[in-house]
Parts: C-alpha cells; sequence; structure tokens
C-alpha cells in the first residue's frame, strides 16, 4: 500500500510541476514581448539561426523586469515567439492571395467566405485565422 502512496505523489508532483511550466499569455504580455523582441532586434542580439543565448536572456530579463507577477521562464519566451512567429506567417500566406486583404483597423484578414472555404480546403489549420482578431500583426 506504500508504493501505491508513493507513486500517486510522484504522479502528481510530476502533474504540478508540468503545469508550473506553462505560461499565462495574456494579449498585454504577448505585446509587450512583441515590444521587447522589436527592440532588442539588433545584430549583437542576433546569429546566424536567431537570437543568441545572451539575446534571449535579456528579452527575458526585459520581459520580467515589465511583468514581475508572470515570472517567465527562457523555453516559455522562445515557445511563445514561435508560436507568434508561426501565426504571423501563416497570416501573411493568407492575405497575400488573390481576393485578400488585411483590415489594419479591425486587425482581421478581410475575404468573402468562398475564399475561406478554398483555403480551408487547401490546409485544414487556417480554419483558426477566420474571423479572428490578431492586434499584434
Amino acid at each position: 500500500m506504500l508504493l501505491d502512496v508513493d507513486l500517486l505523489l510522484k504522479l502528481h508532483c510530476h502533474r504540478f510541476n508540468m503545469t508550473q511550466n506553462r505560461a499565462k499569455w495574456t494579449t498585454r504580455y504577448e505585446k509587450g514581448l512583441v515590444e521587447i523582441l522589436t527592440e532588442y532586434n539588433l545584430s549583437h542580439y542576433r546569429g546566424q539561426n536567431g537570437w543568441t543565448t545572451e539575446g534571449w536572456n535579456q528579452v527575458v530579463k526585459e520581459l520580467n523586469n515589465l511583468y514581475p507577477e508572470a515570472r517567465f521562464t527562457k523555453d516559455q519566451v522562445q515557445d511563445k515567439e514561435a508560436q507568434l512567429k508561426k501565426h504571423y506567417k501563416n497570416i501573411k500566406s493568407i492575405v497575400n492571395r488573390s481576393g485578400i486583404s488585411w483590415n489594419g483597423v479591425a486587425c482581421v484578414i478581410n475575404t468573402t467566405p468562398e475564399k475561406w472555404e478554398e483555403i480551408i480546403a487547401e490546409d485544414s489549420k487556417l480554419k483558426m485565422y477566420e474571423g479572428k482578431k490578431f492586434p499584434l500583426v
């Protein structure tokens, strides 16, 4: 019986640690991250394949100074940057198509339902962008 309790305790602690590693990103935090990334987008913080370790450390430090309650880790910030970059590339690929435009005031993709059907038929993952606002683009 003691073994079962130990196993349950380990599983609970493991699950707790996993949820602790998950960041709670708000639009405010995302906007702050984009502003910091833009500010630090200098050659000495960038390498051939992206941000240098020093660059990432500075970005995380600055973000945590701006939002100390969030306590972001480097991994969390790197994951969010990759997510934001993926969304940006997908939106850009949609907007570059014929008959589609970007509404900068409303921060949405302008197109017809028929065009959305074409886009989604080509790539069903792009359905998530239909009718959704993207204030950071």
